[in-house]
């Protein structure tokens, strides 16, 4: 017998099967105590429950796939089913009645499967028991992938792209670690580590055991969704933070661990390492039956709801500030003593009294310098920390040295003010000039990266504290912590109030409604009524309601759209992967164009010493030299370098997400949507995308007999098409007849549905000809062709409906233009000189009509999603980029087949897959691609500034204008232009956020100020 192994093709071989190596989420339960694993044994797959304690989940080893002959109905599915189901080792049995097989997954408890092997051997024995022929034609071998989790840990003293480049490789070298990646902006990094190989405090120790100071924030734990109905919520953990009500009240995690061990929905527990003395972190999936008061309950009296984490805004270190309010003093007492008529006064005992006020500057101050250095270099890293700490020491060393050897003839009073210059000697107030305008620039900087993050604080500020809920029992109102929501509460909002949580209108006055803007990019209220969907973040700006909570949590919209836009944050395009290699070698090459100036200004004084120098004796031409050295190592900037895009797309993401409601989910996009060196072509769909996707019946034909239409609206009913959804509800207004046994439905995209519902075979379709089976008899039906054509030619779909092969009627449906759609496409066409496509599965002259009435001279109508994705190639082979726009769900293969997938969503559904960006209306997507283009020339200016920078200021560290000129660049003066390069990258960036307020944060006339931003003018048509 010869069986083919591969789900997606057949390949022949007579004598044995290839498998197809599939990777899972997680790994078998190794807990011989697990509850899941004993279940299973004991009673069969029917008992079987995930196990979320030891997430060992429902792992399988494999599937079998058998084609079952015999089937004639439902039944006949339902029987074989049933039967394979009760084998002890299969986890699930899919039967699908047109292609006749049966997909049977395999529990990993069982033997491996292998063809003749017991387990598939007893598959075919049973189905071949109940009555029907049953051959395996295909394997599938799944293969186990070890657990892992994710640890987000804060770091400290991360300064430039070099630091990043450093903890990266060296946690991404650790045992276990799969992922690494570091935000220089946040101080933040997300590692993922295979369970037991690694951990978050190994990962904690190895950063640390490099110089910087890190932390664990939390660790998130994978957890798959439980099974339900389509569009059902993923079940995402949320995390709790409880604390004992007291020191005194004797219980700590161990106790809440021991407590909570079992709880179903409860998938994991830590300790606080924030500092939070006492509080343990809960991880649980929020749903009807499990909720944070509950768990709250079931921990005791003892524990309480731990206080909230201060606000995200900008905090300087403590300790930072320390360093800098006790440089700046000295260093001023040190300059003052070094160059003013105060340093005379104290004759002989001037360098001593400098050696003692700038070793604390030096080597307290400068502490954070050095400690990085030293650990960076014990692991071959070098960064702009090790150029700070190697010049100021050599520079302090050589003082202190000088000090020390003529300490005998500064107490005698031989060396003195008046006879020894002691400027030319020391350079203690070089060095302490240099710490204190670092500290001070390291401040500033900080306070300018926090302003970058600071549309993510706003979209944070906006989730309140607490909530009002309408008790049950009584209906009396009760105000709780926004984290103690419940699934299923019933919530209560003033006008002015901010929305808790997603949900459910269930009351609300005549005219309430909500400002979505900051979630959305929406300036106007939306209306609220019973049944509609509430975000929470927003404001009810009037009317007051009350709503069912269907999300809380990390499930609610605003925290999901956090989420995406730090992720977005941290991701890095190609440019920035680029200068990341640059910085990671550019501390190495400093040192060696360093070590050559050095050697070449030897030579040069030694051999032809220029004629400003040519008097000069051999200490004071090695003192030139040496200040060249320093000059060099001060003034060389790496930070410049390596904050050049990471600011500016946190700025660019956290615009798009607060002003124009747009998420971008990779930061890649800025770069490609951005890149005006290639044409653009944007491919629009039609449905749902230019339309509002709410087609309604206009106009019908036929449909005498009322069972015919019952059977099509239970056909109809069986597909999530907005067009089959409104046929359904026509057909059927009062519901679909629950009687009506509907089987074998098939949803074959740009064509039609077929399926039988009580023996009838049902079609409907836009092509006459294929839903009545027949060319020859559709072009006999001239009413009905002559009717279809007609409402085509208005621009309506057109759909047709036969039961056994008779025409019983058609429908026309209209879906409404979105009113910003012919607005997008003259902002595309006109202000953005972009070619535009409409690429619709409706009829060619619907299409056309429609693109008429908007202006779009490119349309492909009947487009199946195939298609689709064949435009998209052919544009690409014609150098276009290509951006998709549709609605996120029909269009997934040409979203992800594009080079930006943008997908029409709402402020509710945020996690479209296969698009790259989320707008929330197509309002938003020309001011986007235009941010895209002020995000990428930000960029290239950032880059352009921190190359020229160097550039310019190396050569003149080095003394290239000394011989000619006699002009030299002093180390202080390098050290404030090496602070200052990093400012003027982080308020390059933070102009693309003004750029976004001044434009697009009122209700403005978009094309107006997109003409603006492109230099374009306005108005061909």
């Amino acid at each position: 017998m010869s069986i083919t192994t591969t789900t997606s093709s057949f390949v022949n071989n007579n004598s044995s099967i290839d498998t197809l190596q599939t990777p899972l989420l997680q790994q078998p339960c190794k807990n011989p105590d697990c509850k899941c694993r004993k279940e299973s044994k004991a009673t069969g797959s029917a008992a079987r429950k995930r196990c979320l304690s030891c997430s060992c989940g429902d792992m399988q080893a494999g599937a079998v796939i058998v084609k079952v002959g015999g089937m004639t109905c439902s039944s006949c599915v339902s029987t074989v089913e049933n039967a394979v189901n009760a084998l002890p080792f299969v986890d699930s049995c899919s039967v699908n009645l047109v292609t006749t097989k049966a997909e049977v997954k395999i529990h990993a408890a069982a033997v491996d499967l292998q063809p003749g092997s017991e387990p598939v051997e007893e598959i075919v024995d049973t189905i071949e028991s109940v009555g029907f022929e049953a051959e395996v034609v295909g394997i599938t071998k799944f293969e186990a992938k070890e657990a892992t989790e994710t640890a987000v840990l804060s770091i400290s003293g991360m300064s430039c792209a070099s630091c990043v480049a450093s903890i990266e490789r060296l946690v991404g070298n650790m045992d276990g670690v799969k992922t690494v990646a570091v935000d220089l902006i946040k101080g933040m990094a997300s590692v993922t580590y295979i369970i037991g190989k690694s951990s978050a405090d190994k990962v904690s120790e190895a950063i640390e055991s490099i110089g910087y100071d890190a932390r664990v924030e939390h660790i998130v734990k994978p957890v798959a969704s439980p099974k339900g109905s389509p569009g059902q919520v993923p079940a995402e953990p949320t995390v709790l933070r409880v604390c004992p009500i007291s020191p005194a009240a004797g219980v700590e995690f161990e106790d809440a661990r021991k407590i909570l061990n079992n709880t179903p929905g409860v998938v994991g527990l830590f300790e606080s390492t924030s500092g939070d003395s006492g509080v343990v972190q809960i991880s649980y999936v929020p749903s009807r039956e499990l909720g944070a008061r509950d768990i709250l309950a079931e921990l005791g009296p003892q524990w309480r709801l731990a206080p909230r984490n201060p606000s995200t805004g900008y905090h300087m270190d403590p300790v930072l500030k320390h360093r800098i309010l006790l440089a700046i003093p000295l260093a001023i007492i040190v300059e003052v003593l070094s160059m003013s008529m105060l340093g005379s006064l104290l004759g002989c005992w001037l360098p001593v009294v400098l050696l003692v006020t700038a070793f604390p500057v030096q080597y307290y101050c400068g502490w954070g310098f050095h400690k990085h250095a030293i650990r960076g270099l014990a692991h071959c890293s070098l960064s702009m920390d090790f150029l700070v700490s190697f010049a100021t020491n050599m520079a302090f060393i050589y003082s202190a040295v000088w000090v020390f050897l003529n300490l005998p003839a500064l107490i005698s009073g031989r060396m003195t003010s008046h006879n020894t210059d002691f400027n030319d000697c020391m350079f203690f107030e070089t060095t302490t000039i240099l710490i204190t305008v670092l500290l001070l620039g390291k401040a500033l900087e900080s306070r300018a990266k926090a302003s970058t993050a600071s549309a993510l604080a706003e979209l944070s500020s906006q989730r309140p504290t607490d909530a009002t809920i309408v008790e049950e029992e009584d209906g009396s109102l009760r105000t709780i912590d926004v984290d103690l929501l419940h699934i299923g509460d019933r919530v209560k909002v003033l006008p002015g109030g901010h929305v808790p949580a997603d949900g459910t209108v269930v009351m609300a006055g005549l005219n309430t409604a909500c400002d979505e803007s900051l979630l959305t990019g929406e300036s106007r209220p939306v209306k609220k009524g019973e049944g509609d969907e509430v975000v929470g973040g927003s404001i009810c700006v009037s009317g007051g309601m009350e709503f069912t909570a269907t999300r809380v949590g990390s499930q609610t919209a605003l925290a999901r759209i956090l989420q995406l836009v730090e992720s977005a944050q941290a991701s890095k395009p190609a440019v920035q992967r680029a200068t990341d290699k640059v910085a990671a070698v550019f501390v190495p090459a400093i040192l060696a164009f360093c070590a050559i100036v050095v050697c070449v200004w030897a030579v040069v004084s030694a051999v032809s010493p220029p004629q400003r120098a040519a008097d000069m004796t051999d200490a004071e031409k090695a003192l030139l030299v040496f200040r060249f050295a320093l000059s060099i190592l001060m003034v060389a900037c790496p930070c410049a370098l390596g904050l050049a895009t990471p600011t500016a797309v946190v700025v660019a993401t956290g615009a798009a997400a607060t002003r124009l409601g747009c998420l971008v989910k990779d930061a890649q996009v800025f770069e490609v949507a951005g890149n005006r060196k290639r044409k653009m072509a944007v491919v629009l769909d039609k449905t749902g995308t230019l339309t509002e996707g709410k087609p309604g019946v206009t106009k019908t034909i036929g449909f005498q007999d009322s069972r015919a239409k019952a059977m099509l609206a239970a056909a109809e009913a069986n597909s999530e098409h907005p067009i089959a959804t409104a046929i359904s509800a026509w057909a059927a207004p009062a519901g679909v007849d629950s009687t009506l046994t509907v089987t074998g439905f098939e949803n074959i995209p740009g064509v039609g549905v077929k399926c039988d519902v009580d023996g009838h075979h049902i079609r409907a379709g836009g092509d006459l000809s294929w839903v009545v089976g027949s060319e020859t008899m559709a072009k006999g039906m001239m009413e009905y062709v002559e009717w279809m054509q007609r409402e085509r030619d208005d621009g309506a779909v057109v759909v047709a409906a036969a039961v056994d092969g008779v025409v019983q009627g058609c429908i026309a449906l209209k879906d409404r233009l979105r009113p910003e759609s012919a607005d997008l496409v003259h902002q595309l066409r006109y202000a953005l000189d972009l070619s535009v496509w409409m690429c619709s599965g409706d009829h060619e002259a619907t299409a056309k009509k429609v693109a008429v009435d908007l202006g779009i001279e490119n349309v492909i109508g009947q487009a199946r999603p195939s298609d689709k994705m064949a435009l998209i190639r052919r544009l690409k082979l014609n150098g276009n980029t290509v951006l998709m726009v549709g609605d996120g769900v029909n269009d997934g293969p040409a979203l992800a087949a594009a080079d930006v997938g943008v997908a029409v969503g709402s402020g509710v559904d945020v996690s479209t897959d296969a698009s790259d960006v989320v707008i929330h209306s197509l309002r938003g997507l020309a001011p986007f691609i235009v941010l895209s283009r002020q995000t990428l020339k930000t960029i290239w200016r950032n880059l352009f500034w921190a190359f020229i920078f160097n550039i310019i200021m190396l050569p003149l560290a080095a003394g290239i204008l000394y011989p000619p000129t006699g002009i030299t660049l002093p180390p202080e003066v390098a050290g404030v232009a090496m602070a200052c390069s990093s400012l003027v990258v982080v308020t390059n960036s933070l102009s693309i956020q003004y750029w976004t307020k001044s434009r697009y944060g009122h209700d403005e006339d978009l094309s107006k100020a997109i003409r603006e931003a492109t230099g374009r003018k306005a108005g061909k048509e």
